[in-house]
């Protein structure tokens, strides 16, 4: 059996297991964050996603991942906390912006 002409393939991730950077450039905690920090046996052998699978930073890598597997959709999840800090839309995290490619930001700047 074949899949249909047109049929795509694709992935998913979610925010917490795969984009690491907890902290970093302004990313506010997240429920998951504040609930592995606090330590004890709540979380298997004390595990946290602060670094997970780094696709914060390792973002490109995981793009060729996708285009070398012959992906043709991809549906990323990334951190509210990261483009929403505090909980609110009192403020809006820049690079969190630039993160989604909102606006025209670039990493290369």
């Amino acid at each position: 059996m074949a899949f249909p002409a047109g049929f795509g393939s694709g992935a998913a991730t979610s925010a917490y297991q795969v984009e690491g950077g907890w902290d970093a450039d302004g990313k506010g905690p997240c429920v998951w964050d504040t609930f592995t920090h606090q330590g004890g046996e709540r979380v298997f052998k004390n595990q946290t996603g602060d670094v997970a699978c780094g696709s914060y930073t390792l973002w490109e890598e995981d793009l060729k991942c996708i285009k070398q597997l012959g992906l043709t959709h991809y549906r990323f999840s990334l951190s509210w906390s990261r483009l929403l800090p505090d909980g609110t839309t009192g403020f809006i995290n820049q690079k969190g912006k630039c993160f989604l490619k909102i606006e025209g930001c670039s990493f290369n700047s």
